[in-house]
């Protein structure tokens, strides 16, 4: 009985890759998705990677076929957000707290730059200017930074480098910012022209481990050029495994690059000691 159900086992496991290389194919053609080889990718198991892969051309094709709405729209159009002014100070946080699962609940995601903000200017920004700020409609995360005193240019860049690009990284998320064909995002020596690439890089890089903790993070230098800006900076890091921790220690960068839109966007993420 037990050889039948391996025999059964292996049969579909073969069934699946079959089908994994055939949506390969389909992202490749059609969407220009690139997949690496190697040991890498024969970790993944056949029924995973077809999970992921089936996400993957989901994504895609609601993308392609997707629209262009407010984030008002997206969260369809309610009537009962109450604005600031209506709030005391007593139900502030409570509305806040909604508001923002609301918007979890619809992959709308505001991530504060400061630790200690202004709950209400918080709030204000989340009722008004979010609302008005284009998303794509389609299934996935939309990411923001809100930054109630904006800081000079380049200690803007050092605070997204650090926050929200090695922290999020460490975090298993994918950084913030536009990752297209055109626009592409280099992670530790390998381009990714999508969000979801690095998503699937990130899921295998944490899958060993039962957490990993950002113990420290600092910032050495800041190159900063005409259209380009780097900065570099330390990490320690926590590999925790179920019986122990592995202490990784090493050097990180950020290159933010400007558009001619003169707006700046993350080139290249870099970080040492992590296999990622």
């Amino acid at each position: 009985m037990a050889g039948k159900e391996q025999r059964n086992r292996i049969s579909l496991d073969d069934q699946l890759r079959i089908e994994n290389e055939i949506i390969k194919m389909k992202l490749m053609l059609e969407y220009g998705a690139r997949f690496g080889s190697g040991q890498d990718s024969e970790k993944m198991e056949p029924a995973l990677e077809h999970a992921f892969l089936k996400h993957v051309l989901a994504m895609e094709e609601a993308h392609r076929n997707g629209k262009n709405l407010t984030v008002f729209e997206k969260i369809g159009s309610p009537a009962d957000i109450r604005p600031a002014e209506e709030l005391s100070e007593d139900e502030l946080p409570e509305a806040l707290r909604e508001l923002q699962e609301r918007l979890a609940g619809h992959g709308i995601e505001v991530r504060p730059m400061e630790k200690n903000i202004d709950p209400e200017a918080f709030y204000r920004f989340l009722t008004k200017d979010l609302m008005e700020i284009c998303v794509l409609d389609s299934p996935g995360i939309h990411c923001f930074l809100f930054e109630a005193h904006p800081a000079p240019e380049g200690s803007r860049l050092e605070r997204i480098a650090q926050e929200a690009c090695l922290q999020s990284i460490i975090s298993g998320k994918a950084p913030l910012g536009e990752i297209t064909k055109e626009r592409p995002l280099r992670l530790n020596g390998f381009d990714h022209h999508d969000r979801t690439s690095i998503q699937q890089r990130l899921m295998r890089f944490r899958a060993p481990y039962e957490d990993v903790l950002g113990l420290d993070k600092r910032i050495c230098r800041t190159i900063m050029e005409q259209d380009t800006c780097t900065v570099h900076g330390s990490h320690e890091t926590a590999l925790c495994m179920k019986d122990r921790c592995e202490i990784i220690r090493g050097d990180w960068f950020v290159t933010f690059q400007r558009s001619r839109s003169d707006e700046w966007g993350i080139a290249e993420i870099d970080i040492d000691g992590l296999r990622i």
